[in-house]
């Protein structure tokens, strides 16, 4: 099977926590990255759109 060229215009990384959590110790994670100005992103969330793609993108 021969795979056909593809050309990328554009392209997008998303990252996730590099690290796991007990349930019962979220809360106290939650304040740590607060601290640490963390911003916790939903996609439900449209007003960090620009804070994190720009304003020529949206989700």
């Amino acid at each position: 099977m021969a795979l056909a060229p593809l050309t990328i215009e554009r392209a997008y990384m998303t990252f996730l926590f590099p690290f796991a959590y007990h349930m019962q110790c979220r809360d106290q994670l939650c304040i740590e990255l607060t601290k640490e100005n963390f911003s916790f992103f939903t996609l439900q969330n449209k007003s960090l759109e620009d804070d994190f793609y720009g304003e020529s993108i949206s989700i």
